[in-house]
């Protein structure tokens, strides 16, 4: 749960105060980044390790690892230890290499933590930001043909013309984004 609540407060910059915001909140920085034939500046800043250093003393958070792939190129940072105690989190130790990653009281950018549903709200969250970006015109990849939007309603079958197919016709043609994400599908898990 409190890496569910570090992630909402370094992906969505919630205040203390947990105003609601309608929108994207974009990261201030005096790093340019440019995407457009210029040199790629970092994207994790020594202000954003700042800003995500803070929420996890405010917040009591042990540990977080941040992972940012943008134009191909990959950005790792990691903060603070493992667990609140500072304790390992698993005993599997199959090879040296996988040990040295099991056994650091710190975390790396190797390190694994259990997730469980969570990955559930990061699909919701950045499906949701996607359709924000082609709202505000902020993405421009070409949707397919058959789309003239991009939204919760979508069509599933729209989205991936080629690929989707359930087991049942009907299904298969009224499934929308939503039903997928809400699973009642009939999509087995």
């Amino acid at each position: 749960m409190r890496f569910l609540l570090a992630s909402a407060l370094v992906f969505f910059g919630f205040a203390q105060d947990c105003q609601c915001e309608t929108g994207q909140i974009h990261f201030k920085s005096q790093y340019t980044y440019s995407g457009h034939g210029g040199e790629l500046k970092p994207v994790i800043t020594p202000e954003l390790s700042d800003f995500i250093g803070e929420a996890m003393r405010n917040d009591m958070i042990p540990g977080l690892s941040l992972g940012v792939v943008h134009s191909g190129i990959a950005e790792f940072k990691s903060w603070g230890k493992r667990t609140e105690g500072g304790a390992i989190m698993t005993t599997d130790v199959r090879n040296r290499d996988l040990c040295k990653i099991l056994f650091a009281q710190t975390t790396i950018s190797q390190t694994l933590f259990y997730l469980a549903s969570v990955s559930k709200a990061f699909l919701s969250t950045s499906m949701g930001i996607l359709m924000d970006d082609f709202t505000h015109g902020s993405n421009q990849t070409a949707l397919p043909p058959t789309l003239a939007t991009f939204d919760w309603d979508s069509k599933v079958k729209d989205l991936l013309p080629d690929e989707w197919e359930l087991m049942d016709e009907w299904a298969s043609s009224k499934a929308n984004v939503r039903d997928i994400l809400s699973h009642r599908s009939g999509l087995p898990r």
